[in-house]
């Protein structure tokens, strides 16, 4: 017996490459008291290479076994008793692996299923007040997420309670710069020295000085979203220009409410006016807003009015969209609730019209978006994938 060719034989007919005569040749080799060894060997490596995914498929397993129970009259051979039992034993066998091999595939498609199941039904919420405070000495205190807000004052940073938290007073002449950071998911609030309150969006830092006393503008550095209650004077009693950088342009105001929108990477940065006035200001060029406007600073300064709402409902804790494509609320779902969407262009085109509280789970927000828009979605993991 030839192990070689039975081997060869196996394996072109595992991959339906036999012709005709080696068909009959592999049946014949198969019904030899000798191959029974050498067959169960092979059926033994084809459980194992299932494992690794590699496997003989269980159709082949079938026209294997019932190809040596059913075959022509010409091609089976008078067996012996002695034939029939080892023929018996490896009918048995096959049996057995296609069983086990059968079950295996099940087992591990039940628990695929269950896994994405568990994946798809794990409710996803965000983070809620949790910030960090980077000091200018480079100390890093993780804020207490009790608290939902800090204070600058004279005497250092501090919670809105009053509870302290680091001592930060002027040494001499240098003005300490002090940055509080916002993740994904997340939302803080701090009140300056000024009396000024800055309510930061998720995926946002400020960067703040601890005190203007002696500055003739009150300056700050946003990289993010913030909404923006400025007081018209300081504690000095001095009216001071606010002003706030962020990419290349600064928002300048005496006293007013507005909503700044400036991450990083961003093609343009949107400033939107709630009350008061405010001047837009880029490369020599400025522009004046007033109550219900939003400046778009890219190449160029364009005002437009706008619902404000719109812009604003995150500080209340709201989504807020009226007629607007889906496209424009993924970005901020990814940063609201720390996931990366994948949406197709299909459904990105989308018109959305809703009001929802951000404390919902992402789970009950993207059902709300598959009953009022038709589109379906699966959670896997960190993924979204929305389609239509």
């Amino acid at each position: 017996m030839d192990r070689d060719r039975i081997e060869y034989l196996w394996i072109c007919y595992i991959n339906q490459t036999c012709s005709k005569a080696e068909k009959r040749e592999f049946f014949q080799l198969m019904n030899e008291e000798s191959t029974a060894e050498v067959v169960r060997g092979l059926l033994g490596r084809s459980f194992e290479e299932e494992r690794d995914e590699v496997a003989l498929k269980p159709a082949l397993r079938g026209q294997i076994l019932f190809g040596i129970i059913e075959q022509p009259e010409e091609v089976l051979v008078e067996p012996s008793k002695r034939v029939r039992f080892y023929w018996g034993a490896i009918a048995a066998s096959i049996l057995l692996v296609a069983s086990f091999s059968l079950y295996w595939f099940s087992l591990s498609s039940q628990q695929e299923h269950m896994e994405q199941s568990e994946t798809s039904e794990r409710q996803i919420y965000s983070k809620g007040n949790v910030a960090t405070l980077s000091l200018d000495d480079g100390t890093l205190i993780n804020l207490d997420d009790h608290h939902g807000g800090i204070k600058v004052q004279t005497s250092g940073i501090a919670y809105e309670n009053g509870e302290s938290i680091a001592d930060v007073g002027e040494s001499g002449a240098t003005i300490k710069w002090q940055t509080i950071t916002v993740p994904q998911g997340g939302y803080y609030q701090i009140e300056l020295e000024d009396g000024t309150k800055v309510w930061l969006n998720a995926s946002s830092s400020l960067r703040f000085p601890s005190s203007f006393k002696g500055t003739t503008e009150r300056i700050v550095e946003l990289n993010g979203e913030a909404y923006f209650d400025v007081s018209k004077r300081n504690q000095h009693n001095i009216a001071k220009p606010f002003i706030v950088r962020s990419e290349g342009h600064d928002v300048e105001v005496l006293g007013t409410q507005f909503n700044v929108e400036a991450y990083k990477g961003q093609s343009s940065y949107r400033t939107t006016l709630v009350e008061g006035k405010v001047k837009i200001k880029k490369n020599g060029v400025q522009r004046i807003l007033t109550p219900g406007q939003q400046a778009t600073v890219g190449d160029a300064i364009q005002v437009r009015s706008v619902d404000v709402q719109e812009y604003v409902a995150w500080k209340a804790g709201d989504f807020y969209l009226q007629g607007k494509h889906l496209g424009s609320l993924i970005p901020i779902l990814e940063r609201w609730y720390g996931v990366q969407i994948e949406c197709t262009e299909e459904a990105t085109i989308e018109r959305v019209t809703l009001q929802v509280s951000r404390n919902k789970p992402l789970n009950a927000m993207l059902k709300i978006l598959q009953e009022s828009i038709g589109v379906n979605y699966r959670i896997q993991g960190n993924k979204v994938y929305i389609t239509k």
